[in-house]
């Protein structure tokens, strides 16, 4: 939608404060309402959105903002991966294929071994869109999320899969603090809470309404 494919190696890639309204259609490996990819460490999204839909005619990882982010270590962790925080998606999200497809981001790679270590982070995000793919494991935040990324404050209110996580690699690995949901399955190892009023502040536990979120 902004940027199709970005790459740093050693550099800090910081993307913020943009909007895509545009439908996107991708059809190789990564689509992404905001960006497409950024196989790189030190990966920074901050403060945007999509409002448009986001559709991959292949199995491609596909997300609302991006389709996959962060290096794959081909060891046991990774230190400063990637973040991804205060972003929202309202577009619709959709893979024909069998691929990881999530509200926010389609493939989260890993972090590092300690808890909540901020090194594969994705926090203060919400969905709204629906969001499928053809395998039945859409996640309405995160299709695939990788070893030892953590997750905080995150709502999903979009039609889905599984409320938060569409799959992940290890379940004992994948951690949560505040994360909320009102349409999808909240199984796959997140310790997520149904909103039964989710028009109320107070039903939101741990969210920042200070500095990061406001009610409307």
């Amino acid at each position: 939608g902004i940027v199709g494919y970005m790459h740093g190696d050693d550099y800090y890639i910081h993307v913020e404060s943009c909007a895509n309204y545009g439908d996107i259609t991708g059809n190789t490996s990564t689509t992404g309402g905001i960006v497409g990819s950024i196989p790189s460490l030190r990966g920074r999204i901050y403060y945007c959105v999509n409002h448009g839909s986001v559709t991959s005619t292949e199995a491609c990882c596909t997300g609302g903002i991006i389709g996959k982010m962060g290096v794959d270590p081909v060891g046991t962790y990774q230190s400063t991966n990637l973040e991804i925080g205060w972003c929202a998606n309202t577009g619709n999200v959709t893979c024909l294929g069998d691929s990881e497809v999530g509200g926010i981001v389609g493939f989260a790679q890993e972090g590092a071994v300690d808890w909540n270590d901020q090194d594969s982070y994705v926090h203060d995000c919400y969905n709204t869109g629906e969001i499928s793919e053809s395998g039945g494991e859409a996640g309405g935040i995160i299709g695939y999320s990788d070893r030892y990324c953590y997750l905080k404050c995150l709502a999903n209110y979009g039609e889905t899969d599984y409320a938060i996580v569409g799959d992940y690699k290890y379940g004992p690995d994948l951690y949560d603090d505040y994360t909320y949901y009102t349409k999808g399955s909240p199984t796959n190892n997140i310790a997520d809470t149904y909103l039964s009023d989710p028009s109320k502040q107070e039903s939101y536990g741990g969210f920042d309404f200070s500095n990061s979120w406001q009610m409307y």
